[in-house]
């Protein structure tokens, strides 16, 4: 499934706040972060990316991110995917060498070969894949790589709005990665919950 980027964006920069992983499930762990709104301004197509600095208001240091075009995100994107099909490529080479090593027969130094490309294989496909899920085409401060970093730009997924009909109040759920605030149903049934909790007074 093709990602879509779009020169205006909304985001939101968030802190992370605890410093181990919450259990949020079986064998899950999640980490809670603060967030602050953003609106994400992309270069035009063909310029280079551009710096931009986000006070954060939970610890108040200066971030600065490098913003990429849509164009570029796009073939950032796809570069990283293109090294997570090769591991995964390797990975399946591997196997199917292994399976032959035990018809044929091979030495000991041919099958820690082969073992060996499917261990490279393997962390290259899942490092360069989580690499590829989080790419958003706005780098600094480790944001868009593996793991659960100190700040991190989530960007405001399109879809199904909730919205309370007579005052207007809005929760959002943002699209994060899952280990930072959740799998996406677990943010939605979160922010619905919010929703159904929201006391407000009709605007009329």
């Amino acid at each position: 499934m093709a990602r879509h980027f779009e020169q205006r964006q909304r985001a939101q920069v968030a802190h992370r706040v605890n410093f181990w992983g919450l259990p949020t499930g079986a064998g899950t762990i999640s980490w809670q972060y603060k967030t602050q709104d953003w609106l994400v301004k992309r270069p035009e197509d063909g310029e280079p990316p551009v710096e931009r600095i986000v006070r954060c208001k939970t610890c108040r240091k200066a971030l600065t991110y490098r913003v990429h075009s849509v164009d570029d995100t796009l073939h950032r994107y796809n570069r990283w995917r293109t090294w997570a099909y090769g591991g995964l490529s390797l990975l399946l080479l591997g196997l199917l060498g292994l399976v032959l090593l035990f018809v044929v027969g091979g030495g000991a130094v041919g099958t820690a070969l082969v073992i060996t490309a499917m261990a490279v294989g393997a962390m290259t496909g899942w490092m360069f894949g989580l690499t590829a899920a989080n790419e958003q085409g706005v780098t600094g401060h480790l944001n868009g790589w593996p793991g659960a970093t100190k700040h991190a730009v989530v960007f405001i997924a399109p879809g199904p709005e909730l919205v309370c009909p007579r005052c207007g109040h809005r929760e959002e759920f943002p699209s994060g990665p899952g280990y930072r605030e959740g799998p996406p149903e677990q943010r939605y049934r979160a922010a619905k919950a919010r929703m159904d909790r929201h006391d407000c007074v009709s605007s009329s």
